[in-house]
């Protein structure tokens, strides 16, 4: 045997990925064309054996970073969205992808663009990836935090462009799609006539429904049972008001899920909806919009038995749409109005905080890390509750909502949260009807409330800790 000859046949017998494949007839046999049909040479051989080996490897990659149950390259199988099949599948031209994007949701979209583009690269030809630049965090700013979907790119080896602004700037010329899913910038008309598609945006929830950065935070904050994901274009001067291409079909909300779950759970619906439709062709003109299923129209004749009623002029009518604008550090701060929806926010913000003042008249940032509701779904629950309420201790904690007054001086009318301490060994309390079950004091690592808040506590009963 020629040496090269006994290279390539080593490569494909000892290589691992290859191997496990053989394992499998029906990818062996999608891959051995590929090995074997332009073996006219044992340079080409070698050459095309590389190239196989090195997709297998990107496979591997790409399934190693997933972080949920959904296989990436299984993506097109999921059948949780509306079907497209009423619409003609039209042609598509090799997309050529710029790909905007910064969070784990954004992410997801990216792994299954990717996964087709080695599937299918007669529909995905390249795709390009822009990134806003890294933000300083810590205590003196001195790392740099950069954003979770530049941390896939460089995994999946894709070109990285990082950007805050697009002045001055111009895609790769290839480009004939741009999508941007939350990505936060406003994507310019210049950019968008440039290519040959426009823009795609993937929005989780039912447009106009929650326009803005943070729909699913403000989902949570609203106490929406349900919502979905949209398809839309980008449009050439506003944030989503595109054209509704696509939606899925409705999400239900769990009572205590958290934005963490929330998004794990939604973003491969997102995904599944953007590449399914790519393969329909949905973005190539004459653009179609999708009207609303019966499901989302059920959906929004819900909200508007919910709706507030909004007087304009001489006529009233129902605001059943919300915005969903960016969230702060401050939308996490405790005030006295949200102290019933304490587990609501806590939902969707995470970790909460208020100032107070301890025993000695310091003033201290109090950090809520952890919330969960009492337990009052069965008799058993509720007769415990009542046998804890018999030994709670009740103590009182100042609630200062001026965070810019540095004074020492207490007020009268200075308002104060009432905590219930059960009478275990837990060390948790109970805010109305949630359970409090971690407390960080700013400065302090995380501890139980009775031992973080030992020096704010004023007994309202007797009692001591």
């Amino acid at each position: 045997m020629q040496p090269l000859l006994r290279q390539a046949s080593a490569a494909t017998r000892c290589a691992k990925p290859w191997r496990s494949l053989a394992h499998s007839p029906a990818k062996a046999n999608a891959f051995s064309p590929r090995l074997f049909s332009s073996a006219t040479h044992p340079r080409t051989l070698v050459k095309t054996s590389t190239s196989i080996l090195c997709e297998c490897h990107r496979h591997r990659q790409i399934r190693s970073y997933s972080n949920t149950t959904t296989d990436p390259i299984a993506f097109t199988e999921n059948t949780n969205e509306e079907s497209s099949s009423g619409r003609q599948k039209k042609k598509s031209d090799p997309l050529h992808i710029l790909f905007c994007g910064t969070d784990k949701f954004s992410c997801a979209a990216l792994e299954a663009l990717f996964s087709e583009h080695i599937r299918n690269p007669d529909l995905i030809r390249s795709i390009d990836v822009v990134v806003r630049p890294g933000k300083r965090t810590g205590r003196g700013y001195k790392v740099i935090q950069h954003p979770p979907l530049k941390t896939l790119a460089e995994k999946l080896e894709l070109p990285i462009h990082e950007r805050d602004t697009f002045t001055g700037w111009d895609p790769p010329e290839k480009t004939n799609l741009i999508i941007a899913v939350s990505f936060g910038l406003f994507v310019p008309p210049r950019l968008l006539l440039k290519s040959q598609y426009g823009g795609l945006n993937v929005h989780p929830s039912y447009l106009p429904d929650l326009r803005g950065p943070a729909p699913l935070q403000h989902a949570l904050l609203a106490g929406r049972q349900t919502t979905g994901v949209s398809l839309q274009t980008l449009d050439h001067t506003h944030f989503d008001a595109g054209k509704i291409l696509a939606r899925s079909t409705p999400i239900t909300i769990p009572e205590n899920e958290t934005l963490d779950i929330l998004t794990n759970r939604i973003a491969p619906i997102g995904a599944t909806l953007l590449i399914r439709n790519l393969q329909a062709g949905v973005h190539v003109p004459p653009l179609s919009e999708e009207p609303p299923s019966e499901a989302v129209k059920a959906y929004w004749a819900k909200l508007l038995e919910e709706g507030t009623v909004v007087k304009t002029g001489a006529s009233k009518q129902t605001n059943i749409f919300l915005h969903a604008p960016k969230i702060t550090k401050t939308d996490s701060q405790l005030l006295p109005s949200h102290l019933n929806t304490i587990l609501q926010r806590y939902r969707a913000l995470g970790p909460l905080w208020f100032i107070s003042r301890d025993r000695n008249g310091v003033r201290k940032r109090i950090i809520i890390t952890h919330v969960s509701p009492q337990d009052t779904d069965d008799a058993y629950a509720l007769q415990k509750n009542a046998e804890e309420a018999k030994t709670n201790r009740s103590y009182s904690i100042p609630f200062i909502q001026n965070h810019e007054d540095n004074t020492a001086a207490v007020a009268e009318d200075e308002p104060h949260i009432v905590l219930n301490f059960p009478g275990d060994s837990s060390g948790r309390c109970n805010l109305g009807k949630f359970r409090i079950d971690s407390v960080k004091v700013e400065g302090q690592p995380e501890k139980s409330p009775e031992d973080a808040l030992r020096n704010f506590l004023v007994p309202l009963l007797p009692g001591r800790l």
